[in-house]
């Protein structure tokens, strides 16, 4: 099933998206941007992939987000991040669907604990959190962006 969702229509919002994305991906465990902060500043063992392409990583990103290209193969991934036992593996991106493909793949190569973040950067930015690089969003394209307030938005040509 393939994702749809027009982030150009008038009444699109992110919670819409939000919706949107938990149909097509129902056995994707999420995380909350609330929960996912509440983790980092507890320091309980998480580590957050940030699967957007690296343009879209410069410009701004999570607190302690690694890149993580989003056609990397899981296994080499996680490989290469060797995180600890329990640590719970948080995916995210602009607003959630190229990160639930990823936990999906993490999933089926047998790591358990793994969740996608719910609204991805987007949320997290929305909710006034942190960003590192800059206080604005790649938003992948021009109509991704009009999910964000101008604020928020890194402009973008395509």
């Amino acid at each position: 099933m393939g994702f749809v969702f027009d982030p150009g229509q008038p009444d699109a919002t992110l919670a819409a998206c939000e919706m949107a994305l938990a149909l097509v991906f129902p056995a994707v465990a999420e995380i909350t941007a609330v929960d996912l902060a509440a983790r980092i500043a507890a320091g309980a063992p998480t580590l957050l992939l940030d699967v957007r392409q690296p343009d879209e990583y410069a410009v701004s990103r999570i607190p302690a987000a690694i890149a993580t290209p989003p056609d990397a193969p899981a296994g080499a991934m996680l490989a290469a991040h060797a995180p600890a036992p329990g640590t719970l593996i948080v995916c995210a991106c602009s607003v959630g669907f190229r990160s639930a493909r990823q936990v999906a793949l993490l999933v089926a190569g047998g790591w358990p604990h793994v969740a996608n973040l719910r609204g991805g950067i987007f949320r997290w930015a929305l909710e006034r959190r942190g960003l590192e690089g800059g206080h604005r969003v790649h938003p992948f394209n021009a109509a991704w962006g009009l999910l964000l307030p101008p604020a928020l938005c890194h402009e973008v040509t395509a």
